[in-house]
């Protein structure tokens, strides 16, 4: 005897009943487990299309349904233990329902990726920043050992950046008597690819000069050697600025307001570094302005990592996520 005919066994006065096989409620549930997981492995693999339109994911998401309903249909005319035979009318309209909010939900999925402003998100990863390092060699760096741990954090920096990375680097000693005490030739040295010149940007930042900070002319200098600056090919960034001082400057009438907008107009962030807790409100302000940090590097301990914090660049993966 039969699956079916052991479930229809007939009684005096009844009417013969239909009963479902042992395994479709299981079979049913898998079948729709698999089609919604075949709907979103679908919407999953064609993420990366940035303009996949708007019927693809309808009818991905519909014909997954379809297939489902019409397994059923098959399933019920071999065995009719799926649905009564005598309903026909309310199984195609469930069929065709269902195929049609299937498409429904994936028309409302793209449409929400299209609308939203998220679609596309971004994934970080470390990278290096093109630098300008302006260190202030005066006299006043000399307290408390503050030039030797800055040097020894650049130079660490230095060692440690990829090859291809552009830096340049401007020493601030102040003047004296109106003049420099050393010419500007041999306290700078413009932008280079570290693989070129990283030995002298080492023996640079390792020179001893003395006497007192001048911030307004050290950042003159910065703006004509950014003016110098060529980014490597493909690339759209400008490079980093780093200030290391300790705030002290020989004169006190600079104002962070005459030197912004020259960062500003070339898309360059000024980050201050002071190693002294007597840091100049000024040089904070200018970093505010041009969107760069302000950073306490008072302990000697922490200035190698924060130099990196200030040096490391975002470099972005475009992934497009989807509303799903």
């Amino acid at each position: 005897m039969s699956e079916w005919d052991e479930g229809q066994q007939e009684k005096p006065g009844k009417q013969k009943t239909v009963s479902s096989g042992k395994w479709d409620a299981g079979m049913t549930v898998a079948a729709l487990i698999s089609t919604a997981a075949a709907s979103f492995l679908v919407s999953y693999l064609t993420r990366d299309i940035a303009t996949r339109p708007i019927w693809l994911l309808a009818i991905c998401f519909a014909a997954h349904v379809a297939a489902l309903m019409l397994a059923v249909f098959l399933k019920e005319k071999a065995s009719s233990s799926m649905t009564p035979s005598s309903s026909r009318g309310a199984q195609f309209a469930l069929a065709i329902s269902s195929v049609i909010v299937a498409a429904l939900v994936g028309c409302f999925c793209q449409a929400t990726n299209q609308e939203a402003k998220g679609t596309e998100t971004v994934k970080v990863a470390d990278g290096w920043s093109d630098l300008l390092i302006i260190l202030d060699k005066s006299g006043s760096m000399t307290e408390n050992n503050r030039d030797k741990s800055a040097t020894n954090a650049v130079v660490e920096l230095l060692n440690e950046m990829d090859d291809s990375a552009q830096v340049a680097m401007l020493i601030d000693v102040g003047w004296e008597m109106d003049r420099y005490p050393v010419p500007l030739s041999k306290r700078k040295l413009d932008f280079g690819t570290l693989v070129e010149q990283r030995q002298q940007l080492i023996t640079l930042a390792r020179s001893e000069t003395g006497n007192t900070a001048h911030f307004g002319s050290a950042l003159e200098n910065a703006c004509d050697m950014l003016d110098k600056y060529h980014p490597a090919d493909g690339e759209q960034t400008q490079p980093t600025v780093i200030y290391l001082s300790d705030g002290t400057d020989f004169y006190e009438d600079f104002a962070a307001t005459n030197y912004a907008d020259r960062f500003i107009s070339r898309n360059v962030k000024v980050n201050y570094l002071y190693v002294s807790p007597e840091n100049s409100q000024e040089m904070e302000k200018l970093a505010a302005l041009t969107g760069g940090s302000s950073i306490d590097a008072t302990k000697p301990e922490m200035l190698k990592d924060q130099l990196q914090q200030v040096t490391q660049r975002p470099v972005y993966e475009i992934v497009y996520k989807d509303a799903l």
